[in-house]
C-alpha cells in the first residue's frame, strides 16, 4: 500500500494547489486496505477542471493496478452550509428547534451567502493489499443512485 499512499499524496498536493479546491484529504479506513478520499470544491466546474489536470491524469493512469476493484465515487451537491454559532459543537438532537435556528447562521461571520453551489467528492478505494474476496464488488450504479 505504500505505492498507493505515495500516489494519493502527490494527487493531494497538486489538488490543494488548485484555486477551486477547498480541501483534499485521504485516510485509511477501519478495514485493512480501504482508503477514503474526500475533497471539497468551489463548484462543479472546479471539480470538472480538476479531472483535466496533469496530476489527476497521472493518478488515473497509475491507480488501477493498485486497486482490488474499481473505486466508488460519489459527488454531493451542496446547496447550503450552516455554521454553528453556539454551542459549539451543537447538539444534533436540537436541529429544527427554535433555539438552534437562533444559534445558527447561514453564511460565515461577516460573509455573504455563496452564489454558487459547492460540491463534495468522496471516493472509496480498496487496495490490492486487501484480497478481492474481502473487497466485495462495487454497488451497481442503480443501487448507488437509489441510496443518494
Amino acid at each position: 500500500m505504500p505505492e498507493l499512499h505515495t500516489l494519493l499524496t502527490e494527487l493531494a498536493g497538486g489538488s490543494r494547489a488548485e484555486s477551486g479546491c477547498h480541501s483534499f484529504r485521504f485516510f485509511d479506513a477501519e478495514e485493512p486496505g480501504d482508503i477514503f478520499l474526500v475533497s471539497g470544491w468551489a463548484d462543479e466546474r472546479a471539480l470538472r477542471d480538476h479531472y483535466q489536470t496533469p496530476h489527476y491524469r497521472r493518478y488515473r493512469a497509475a491507480v488501477g493496478e493498485l486497486l482490488a476493484r474499481p473505486s466508488d465515487v460519489t459527488v454531493h451537491r451542496i446547496s447550503q452550509n450552516v455554521h454553528a454559532v453556539d454551542p459549539n459543537p451543537p447538539d444534533p438532537g436540537m436541529f429544527g428547534s427554535p433555539w438552534v435556528h437562533a444559534a445558527l447562521q447561514e453564511s460565515p461571520p461577516g460573509g455573504r451567502p455563496a452564489q454558487r453551489r459547492s460540491v463534495l467528492s468522496s471516493e472509496r478505494l480498496v487496495s490490492t493489499a486487501r484480497p478481492l474476496s474481502q473487497a466485495g464488488a462495487p454497488a451497481p450504479a442503480a443501487a448507488r443512485r437509489a441510496a443518494a
